[in-house]
């Protein structure tokens, strides 16, 4: 699509870019308007992050950056059910060592 969001963005997958992306496929096309969803901690100015958010809006192009966004959130969403099963997995093991009995010595050098 020819946007530069990596020029001002050094985290696309933070809160800021995430925002602008979201409002790239929500039909947002206005490069002030996409500025302004960044984060006010972004170092770059409005006006630089309007520029670098100037592009090329092909419809082949937003179809391609709508499935990588699926992809990304269904590797998220893979990600947080495997924490939250290594969570229930964790609950439910007994320590095998007891620190009362067999205290944790110096640490090594």
């Amino acid at each position: 699509m020819n946007i530069r969001l990596r020029n001002v963005l050094s985290d696309l997958s933070g809160v800021s870019g995430m925002a602008i992306l979201h409002a790239i496929l929500a039909g947002e096309r206005s490069p002030r308007k996409l500025a302004a969803w960044a984060d006010p901690q972004v170092k770059a100015s409005k006006a630089v992050i309007a520029k670098s958010l100037q592009g090329n809006w092909r419809p082949e192009l937003l179809f391609v950056l709508r499935q990588e966004m699926e992809i990304y959130q269904g590797c998220k969403d893979k990600i947080a059910a495997c924490g939250q099963q290594l969570e229930q997995q964790l609950h439910h093991m007994e320590s095998k060592v007891d620190l009362r009995e067999q205290p944790i010595g110096p640490r090594p050098r």
